[in-house]
């Protein structure tokens, strides 16, 4: 799905430009905006076991959702910050024993972009970011989240608006460059151990696309 809407998206914006390459999307000083990111899916896998009564599946589901609110400090730069959350909950049943899985992320997100106006509807910006996420998990056999895990990105995404008015546009970004950092501890029987992970990567995979709305104020 993200990858017929990135085609679209591009389809849209060579027609614009074969028709309006001599005028150029301006964001200009002193403009509000508002928008973010809503995220929704389900999965469910089964395996039949053959001559047998006892079958396995797992099930998942998930949302998440960050507004954001910007303010453009001169023409075509702006600076905002994004708050929000995912929920996550996974079902699974093997040889008739049940447990669930959940998860409840808080999500801050301060960003400043650049936009480099490529036709009269289109608009593509780089941007830079930190994202703070903290995550606490709760399964079967306990009665409250614990044991909250925490991630760090700090880097760069490119990407681009397609303006379907003067005052709406069609957002995406893909992929990213930056620095990932996470931390969470996990319990074996009694002993609690700490795990932290660090890594550097540059992603341009269209599986790294978020979409979004933007709306000028």
């Amino acid at each position: 799905m993200k990858k017929l809407l990135l085609i679209t998206f591009l389809a849209i914006y060579g027609t614009s430009v074969a028709q309006e390459n001599e005028i150029k999307r301006v964001i200009p000083k002193d403009t509000w905006s508002i928008g973010g990111g809503l995220n929704i899916g389900s999965s469910k896998t089964e395996n039949f076991q053959v001559n047998q009564d006892d079958n396995t599946y797992s099930k998942g589901f998930s949302f998440g959702f960050t507004p954001k609110i910007g303010y453009t400090i001169a023409n075509d730069l702006t600076v905002g910050l994004g708050i929000g959350m995912d929920y996550a909950k996974s079902e699974e049943n093997y040889n008739d024993e049940e447990s669930t899985n959940k998860s409840l992320g808080y999500i801050i997100n301060p960003f400043i972009r650049k936009n480099f106006g490529a036709g009269k509807n289109l608009s593509l910006f780089l941007q830079a970011e930190g994202r703070y996420s903290l995550y606490e998990r709760k399964d079967s056999n306990s009665d409250s989240y614990e044991d909250p895990k925490k991630k760090i990105f700090i880097g760069l995404r490119p990407g681009l608006n397609y303006f379907l008015s003067n005052k709406i546009a069609l957002e995406a970004t893909i992929g990213s460059l930056g620095y990932n950092y996470s931390s969470y501890k996990y319990r074996i029987d009694s002993f609690i151990t700490k795990r932290e992970s660090n890594t550097f990567n540059f992603d341009l995979s269209t599986s790294n696309i978020n979409l979004g709305v933007l709306i000028l104020l």
